[in-house]
C-alpha cells in the first residue's frame, strides 16, 4: 500500500553500514554463496534512442488527494494498444490510460476500482483500491487491473479495451475481494491463456504470509487461496511462462536481507517449491527495491534486483537460470556504475528473444541517502545474458532531465509521508516498469515529481511515457526456412464444373482430391495434379437436396493397397448425405447394409469429416462435426464400420449454454480430428469453432461477432455403435469485443472488437500430436485483418499464442491448415495489399499465399510467406458476415484447403473468378521445404520403379585391348509391369554402350551384361556404373533412383617383350 508508509512491512527499516570496510560491490557480489563461475562484464555507452516523452494527462486533478500518480505499470496487448495504470493511494483509486496511435498520445480512461465502477465523470474518484496496483492483458486482449485497499484485493477486467460501457463484455467486471485472505499488501498478479489470472499477495498487517489465488473465468471468481511459504518477506512481481504455464516469483526473507528466494510452481500454482536464487554478502542488501523477474521467449528466467554493500555502493544486478531456477549464472553489475548513474536502484526487466533482456532503473551521482539528489532514467539492453563466461550491456540515458531531486527511501514506514521532503523521501513509490511491444521496441511508463505542472506543494508525481525509436529490437528470432515455389496454376474444373470454397484432399498414393457445392462436383487427379479428370457427383442418387457444402476424406486400406477408401459428406440442409466409394471416386453409394449410414445429422451445416481406427485397431470410425442448423450447437456423430450413426452435443462449457452468457445461437465449425492421447493411450476426436456472446448477437441481430475460438475434445465410442464423448469445451482464444456506442469511450480509444469468423477456424494436428488453430480476425486497434494461429501441447486443453502469421500493410482472411511432422505447418489464405475492408471492399485484389513454419510448435516460431498463386484470384469484397453478406460479396464462399502428400509437397486449391466464370484452381509446391522429414514418393496410378543392382566385373584389373564383362542386376521394385527398356553403362560418366532389356513383372529381376572392349582405354583407374532405363522409355513412380553402385577398375598399359 502506497503513501501510507505504516502499511509498508518494515521490511527495510534496518540499516547496517560496516565504515570502516571499502569493498567494491563487484567484490562482494563474489561472495555470493551458491558456486556459479564469475562472468565477466562489459559496457557499451549508446545504441538506442527514445522519442520525446508523453504525459499522461488526467482530468480532472484531485482536489482531496495530492495530486499523484505513482508507481505506473505498462503492457502493450497483442495489438499494438498500450495501456499504463498508476495509483493514487488509498482511496484515490487506480489511474488508467490507453493509447491507440503507438505511443504518440493517450487517452484517460478513468478508474476501473474507482467505486468500483469506472469512475471517470466525478470531481473527484475514489474506490475500493489505489494502494497498489498490479496489471496485466490476455493474449486476446482482456485487460486486468488489481488494486489494493487494505481489506481486500480489486480486480476489475475489461473485455473492451477498458473502455467501458453497460452491457456485459463491455462493462468493466469487478471483483472488490479477489483475495480470499483478508487483509492484504502488495498482490501481483499474471494471465495465461484466454482467461486465467493468477495472483500472489501477502497478508499484512498480520502473519506476512505469501499466498497464491487463480481465476479461471477472466477475474470473476477466485478459488480457494494456497499458502506459498510462512514468515514475513518482500515479494517481487509474478511471472507466467506462458508456453508451459509455470509459476515464478522471488522474495526476500525478512531474516535475510541479503538472500533472494525463488518459488515456483509447474502444475498452475497447487503446491509452490522455494529455492535460493542469489545469497550475498551477509551485510548485503538486496531490496532496492523489488526483485523483478522476466522469462524469455526460450523459457529462461532473468532476475535483476539493486543490492547495496558497506561500501556505501547501489548497483542494479542481473542473473540467469537456463533450467526454470534448478541453477543461476553468476549476476553481473548491469549499470556501468559511472556518471550519472554511479548509483542505481528499482531495475525492472523484460525479456524478449532468448537471452535478450531489457533493464530500466533510476540512476544518480549520489546515493540514494544523499539530499537533494538528481535521478535519471536509465536503459540498457543484452544480447547475451545467457553467456556462462561475459556479457554486455548497452547502456542508455533514456532522458536528459532529471525526475527527482530528493533522496530515495526505501524504508517503509520509517520513510516521510510529505512530498517533496528530504531525510526519507518516498514519492517515486517502489517501482516503475518496461515492457516491450510486437515490434521488440521498449517501452516505459516512469513518474517524474520535476515538471511545470507538478507544484511541490500540491503535486507528488505524475506518470509519463517514453518508447524507444531506434536500436536493436529485444525480439530475434530464429532463421525461417527457405522460401517455397509453386508450379503453373492448373484450372481444376477444366473438364467440367466449378464453383467456390473448394476441397483439397491427398490420399496415401498421391491421388488428389477436390469438390465445391453446387451439383456438387467431385474431382479427381491421377498426376500430382498436371490435369484433373472429369467431375463426377457423389450424390447423384439423391432425391431430397444436395450441394450445400461439401468434405472429401480419403481413408488408406490396412492392407496400404491401392486404392484408398473414400468417403464424401454433402450438406443437404436436411441432412448430411453421405456417400463411400471403394474405386478412387468413380462410383459412389450410401455405405453400411441397406444405406444405414447414408445419412446424418438432420436440420444440419457445414460438416466435417475424420476417422480413426476405434474401437480396435482392425475398425474404422467415421466422424461427422456440424453445427445444428436452428441452434447451431455443435454436434459429433460416429459410425463404426458404416453402421447406424449415434450423435452427441460437443458443447457443454456453462459459458456457452447458460445465461447472461450463453453464445448459442452463432457457432462457426471448424474441422475435426482425432489423435491419441499420450497421457493413458485413448483414442480422442476433437474439433474447434468460433462463438459468439449474448451481446454480440444483439449487437448484429441475428448473427454478431464471434470474438472467441473454442475446441471440443471427447472420447471415441467405446463400443461399436456408441455416441463419442463426453465432450469438454476449452477456450483457444477470447477476443475483445467492441467499444460502446451508447457511451462510447473519447477519441483516439475506440476498441474494434475481435471477429474470429473470417471465415471457419482451421485445426491441423501433426505427427508428434500437437494441435494447431489458426483463424483470421480483425485487430481491436485499426481493425486491421489478419491470420493468427495458437498451438496446444497437451491435447487441446491449454494453448500457447497466438502468433500472427500474415503480414501487411493489407489484410489477410481464410486460413487452412496441414500439419505434418512434428513443428511442420503450412498455411494458406487469401491476402490483399489494399486497406479497404475486406467485407466491403470493392478494389481489393486477392492472391493466395502460402506460409510455411519448421517450429511452429516451438516457443519462438517463425514462419516464410510465399505466394501460391501465379495471378490475383479475385477482385473486391470477401465478405465473411454469412447471412448479413450483401449480394455478390461472397463469390468465393468461405474456405479453401491445402492438404501434404505423402511427398510431403502441399497441394493447395483455391476459389478464383478473375479468369472466367468461378472455379477451383490447384497449385503445387514445387520447391522449397517439406512438411515431412521422410517423405514417400507414391504416384495415384500404380507404376514401375526400376533400380540397377550389384555391378560387377569379372577382372578389376586388365591390359589395354582385353574385354571385360560387367554385370548389373535390374529389378522392378514398382507397383506394374515394366515395359523393355534399356540399361546403360558409364565409363567415367560417359555412355560406352547400352543393352537391351525385356519387360519386367512387378519383383522382378533380370542379369544384363556388356563386353566392355578397353583397347582405346587410357591405362589407370577409371570408375564405372549402370543406369537402369538410361533411354527413360518407361514412366516410373520414382525416377532418381535408377543407378547403381559405382566400380573402379584399373587398367593397365600394353607391355611387350
Amino acid at each position: 500500500m502506497k503513501k501510507n508508509p505504516a502499511s509498508e512491512y518494515g521490511l527495510l527499516t534496518w540499516r547496517i553500514f560496516i565504515a570502516l570496510v571499502l569493498c567494491s560491490g563487484s567484490a562482494w557480489l563474489a561472495l555470493f554463496s551458491f558456486a556459479a563461475t564469475p562472468r565477466t562484464v562489459s559496457y557499451v555507452s549508446g545504441g538506442f534512442t527514445f522519442a520525446t516523452p508523453v504525459e499522461l494527462v488526467k482530468s480532472p486533478i484531485s482536489p482531496i488527494f495530492f495530486q499523484q500518480d505513482g508507481e505506473p505499470e505498462i503492457h502493450v496487448d497483442n495489438y499494438g494498444d498500450i495501456y499504463v495504470t498508476a495509483i493514487n493511494g488509498v482511496p484515490g483509486g487506480t489511474d488508467l490510460w490507453k493509447s491507440t496511435d503507438k505511443g504518440a498520445s493517450f487517452v484517460y480512461l478513468g478508474e476501473p476500482d474507482g467505486a468500483q465502477d469506472h469512475c471517470n465523470t466525478l470531481l473527484q474518484c475514489a474506490g475500493l483500491g489505489g494502494g497498489d496496483d498490479s496489471t496485466d492483458v490476455s493474449p486476446g486482449g482482456y485487460l486486468y487491473v488489481s488494486s489494493l485497499w487494505i481489506g481486500n484485493v480489486t480486480v476489475s477486467t475489461s473485455m473492451d479495451g477498458g473502455t467501458g460501457g453497460t452491457e456485459p463484455g463491455q462493462a468493466w467486471q469487478v471483483n472488490p475481494t479477489a483475495a480470499s485472505v483478508i487483509v492484504d499488501d502488495r498482490q501481483w498478479i499474471a494471465a495465461y491463456g484466454p482467461q486465467t489470472l493468477n495472483m500472489t499477495y501477502r497478508q499484512a498487517p498480520g502473519t506476512g504470509d505469501l499466498f497464491f489465488n487463480k481465476s479461471t473465468d477472466a477475474g470473476k471468481t477466485f478459488g480457494t487461496p494456497v499458502l506459498m511459504r510462512t514468515g514475513n518477506s518482500t515479494e517481487g512481481n509474478l511471472v507466467v511462462d506462458p508456453y508451459n504455464g509455470n509459476l515464478y516469483t522471488t522474495t526476500i526473507p525478512t531474516t535475510a536481507h541479503n538472500e533472494i528466494h525463488l518459488l515456483k510452481s509447474t502444475n498452475g500454482g497447487a503446491t509452490w517449491a522455494e529455492t535460493t536464487a542469489y545469497s550475498g554478502a551477509s551485510t548485503s542488501n538486496a531490496g532496492h527495491k523489488f526483485t523483478i523477474l522476466a522469462v524469455d521467449r526460450g523459457g529462461n528466467l532473468h532476475l535483476v534486483f539493486s543490492e547495496s554493500h558497506v561500501d556505501g555502493s547501489f548497483h542494479v544486478y542481473l542473473t540467469s537460470s537456463t533450467d526454470q531456477g534448478a541453477t543461476w549464472l553468476a549476476p553481473v553489475q548491469v549499470d556501468s556504475g559511472t556518471g550519472d548513474t554511479t548509483f542505481a536502484v528499482m531495475p525492472w526487466v523484460v525479456a524478449g528473444s532468448p537471452g535478450v533482456v531489457d533493464i530500466t532503473w533510476l540512476g544518480s551521482p549520489n546515493s540514494p541517502s544523499t539530499f537533494p539528489s538528481a535521478w535519471f532514467v536509465y536503459f540498457a539492453q543484452t544480447r547475451n545474458a545467457l553467456s556462462t563466461t561475459g556479457v554486455t550491456f548497452n547502456e542508455q540515458k533514456v532522458l536528459t532531465k532529471s525526475i527527482h531531486d530528493q533522496d530515495i527511501c526505501f524504508n517503509g514506514s520509517g520513510c516521510t509521508d510529505n512530498p517533496r521532503q528530504g531525510g526519507g523521501n518516498r514519492d517515486l513509490l517502489e517501482y516503475y516498469t518496461v515492457t516491450v511491444d510486437p515490434t521488440g521496441n521498449a517501452n516505459i511508463a516512469f513518474p517524474d515529481s520535476l515538471t511545470v505542472d507538478c507544484p511541490a506543494t500540491t503535486c507528488i508525481n505524475n506518470a509519463w511515457f517514453v518508447k524507444q525509436s531506434s536500436g536493436p529490437s529485444a525480439f530475434a528470432p530464429p532463421a525461417p526456412p527457405a522460401a517455397a515455389s509453386f508450379g503453373p496454376n492448373v484450372n481444376v474444373a477444366a473438364n467440367g464444373g466449378g464453383g467456390a470454397e473448394p476441397n483439397s484432399k491427398v490420399d496415401s498414393h498421391n491421388c488428389m482430391f477436390s469438390a465445391a457445392p453446387g451439383d456438387p462436383d467431385f474431382w479427381k487427379s491421377v498426376n500430382n495434379g498436371a490435369s484433373f479428370l472429369a467431375p463426377v457427383n457423389p450424390v447423384a442418387d439423391e432425391t431430397g437436396l444436395i450441394g450445400g457444402d461439401e468434405d472429401v476424406l480419403p481413408i488408406p486400406q490396412l492392407s496400404g493397397a491401392r486404392p484408398d477408401i473414400l468417403y464424401f459428406a454433402d450438406l443437404g440442409l436436411s441432412s448430411v448425405h453421405i456417400r463411400k466409394s471403394t474405386d478412387g471416386g468413380a462410383t459412389w453409394f450410401p455405405p453400411g447394409t441397406g444405406g444405414v449410414a447414408g445419412e446424418v445429422s438432420v436440420s444440419s451445416d457445414r460438416q466435417w469429416l475424420a476417422f480413426d481406427r476405434i474401437p480396435t485397431a482392425t475398425d474404422t470410425t467415421l466422424y461427422e462435426m456440424d453445427h445444428e442448423l436452428a441452434t447451431e450447437v455443435i454436434r459429433f456423430s460416429a459410425s463404426t464400420n458404416d453402421g447406424a450413426w449415434a450423435s452427441t452435443s460437443g458443447i457443454t462449457n456453462s459459458e456457452l449454454l447458460l445465461p447472461p452468457d450463453s453464445t448459442v445461437p452463432n457457432t462457426n465449425p471448424g474441422p475435426a480430428f482425432t489423435f491419441v492421447d499420450p497421457t493413458d493411450n485413448s483414442h480422442q476426436i476433437g474439433g474447434v469453432f468460433c462463438a459468439s456472446t449474448v451481446r454480440t448477437n444483439r449487437a448484429q441481430p441475428p448473427f454478431g461477432k464471434l470474438p472467441n475460438v473454442w475446441d471440443a475434445i471427447g472420447a471415441a465410442p467405446a463400443t461399436a455403435g456408441a455416441p463419442p464423448g463426453p465432450f469438454t469445451n476449452n477456450p483457444v482464444f477470447k477476443g475483445v469485443q467492441d467499444s460502446s456506442s451508447t457511451t462510447p469511450p473519447p477519441p483516439g480509444a475506440t476498441t474494434y472488437g475481435n471477429n474470429t469468423a473470417n471465415d471457419f477456424p482451421a485445426a491441423a494436428i501433426d505427427k508428434a500430436g500437437n494441435i494447431y488453430v489458426a483463424w483470421a480476425m480483425n485487430d481491436a486497434r485499426i481493425n486491421h485483418f489478419n491470420v493468427w494461429y495458437a498451438v496446444s501441447r497437451d491435447q487441446g486443453k491449454t494453448f500457447y499464442g497466438p502468433f500472427q502469421v500474415s503480414s501487411g500493410p493489407g489484410h489477410a482472411v481464410m486460413p487452412w491448415l496441414a500439419a505434418g511432422d512434428a513443428g511442420r505447418l503450412d498455411v494458406v489464405f487469401y491476402q490483399t495489399n489494399g486497406t479497404q475492408d475486406p467485407n466491403t471492399s470493392t478494389t481489393d485484389q486477392w492472391n493466395v499465399m502460402f506460409a510455411q513454419s519448421l517450429n511452429a510448435a516451438a516457443r519462438e516460431p517463425v514462419f516464410t510467406i510465399s505466394q501460391a498463386s501465379d495471378h490475383v484470384n479475385h477482385v473486391g469484397p470477401i465478405c465473411n458476415l454469412g447471412l448479413l453478406c450483401a449480394s455478390g460479396t461472397r463469390n468465393l464462399l468461405d474456405f479453401f484447403q491445402v492438404a501434404i502428400g505423402p511427398d510431403g509437397l502441399a497441394n493447395v486449391v483455391y476459389a478464383e473468378d478473375t479468369t472466367g466464370p468461378r472455379h477451383p484452381e490447384f497449385a503445387r509446391q514445387a520447391s522449397g521445404p517439406l512438411a515431412l522429414t521422410n517423405p514417400v514418393v507414391r504416384t495415384c496410378l500404380p507404376l514401375p520403379d526400376l533400380i540397377a543392382l550389384n555391378l560387377t566385373s569379372t577382372n578389376n584389373q586388365a591390359r589395354q585391348g582385353q574385354k571385360i564383362p560387367l554385370t548389373v542386376t535390374i529389378k522392378n521394385q514398382g507397383e506394374a509391369t515394366a515395359a523393355a527398356s534399356n540399361t546403360g553403362f558409364y565409363l567415367d560418366g560417359k555412355l560406352i554402350g547400352q543393352v537391351g532389356t525385356g519387360a519386367l513383372s512387378v519383383n522382378q529381376s533380370t542379369t544384363v551384361t556388356l563386353t566392355w572392349d578397353t583397347s582405346n582405354v587410357k591405362k589407370g583407374n577409371h570408375n564405372i556404373f549402370a543406369i537402369a532405363d538410361s533411354s527413360h522409355a518407361v514412366a516410373e513412380s520414382i525416377e532418381n533412383n535408377n543407378t547403381s553402385n559405382t566400380i573402379t577398375i584399373f587398367i593397365q598399359g600394353n607391355q611387350t617383350r
